[in-house]
């Protein structure tokens, strides 16, 4: 089970770059950039019939379960929201969880104008078309009905603003409480919670493990002095095997014969044995 904030990923605009869609924007990006403004979110644009014409599609689930989503609005009025002063903390999570109802429609991945906010941020809207770039939808189907049981839980906090971990206890709040916020709730083991982040994201999972005794696991990425080809494969080979031996009490290790380009990590929690 993961929650995480519905943030944009990296992962549809690396897919534009393989798709040829993107070449020649070296060139192109210093115009770009002067094309700002207040009109990204309200005026579409195609940047080409090409473009147009792309379509965007996310990997396929690896797991077990098939998936579903459910948004969750919470208000945390303790706290003020850095981007509205003077208004409480809203944030906005995505669950994802197993289920064996595949029925219903695929969720969507992001909207037309975060697609165009997006874009925008990466300083190439007018080459990628904000509307087929939205196109792309997850795996998990919208409001499915969940699989019995309890389940581990992951936050996966985004790498975008220093407040992240006072977001992830504030969620841990309300999913554990007496009336929690996600009315599936009754499916989260609270025994079994971690936390993984990327950059800030990364500072805030190592924070909150640090901080918040309810969290068992945290997986920080501050970043690697790995190039991307092997990052990945680190990634792939470690981050399931330490949730998995520290949420779901299976042992772990690779196996024999890894390529030595890969190296071993191990983590624990200052004063665990």
């Amino acid at each position: 089970m993961l929650a995480t904030p519905p943030i944009l990923h990296r992962a549809l605009l690396r897919a534009a770059r393989r798709s040829g869609l993107l070449e020649g924007m070296r060139t192109t990006f210093l115009a770009v950039r002067r094309a700002v403004a207040a009109a990204v979110l309200t005026v579409p644009f195609l940047a080409s019939p090409a473009a147009a014409a792309t379509q965007f599609a996310l990997p396929e689930l690896t797991g077990s379960f098939a998936a579903g989503r459910d948004v969750v609005h919470l208000v945390d009025s303790a706290r003020g929201d850095p981007w509205a002063p003077g208004n409480p903390r809203e944030p906005m999570v995505s669950m994802f969880y197993p289920t064996a109802d595949q029925r219903g429609r695929a969720s969507p991945y992001l909207t037309v104008t975060e697609a165009r906010l997006f874009l925008h941020a990466q300083r190439v809207d007018g080459i990628v078309d904000a509307m087929a770039f939205s196109g792309a939808r997850t795996t998990a189907v919208t409001a499915a009905r969940p699989r019995h049981g309890r389940f581990p839980m992951v936050v996966l906090p985004p790498g975008l603003a220093d407040h992240r971990a006072a977001d992830i206890s504030f969620l841990i709040d309300r999913l554990t409480a007496s009336r929690p916020a996600w009315r599936h709730a009754c499916h989260v083991d609270r025994r079994r919670i971690g936390v993984a982040g990327h950059s800030i994201g990364g500072n805030a999972a190592a924070t909150t493990t640090a901080s918040d005794r309810r969290v068992r696991a945290g997986v920080p990425d501050a970043g690697s002095p790995l190039p991307g080809t092997r990052t990945a494969p680190v990634a792939r080979a470690h981050v399931p095997a330490f949730f998995d031996q520290h949420l779901r009490g299976v042992p772990q290790r690779l196996p024999d014969g890894r390529p030595r380009t890969i190296p071993r990590s191990s983590s624990r929690r200052a004063g665990d044995p």
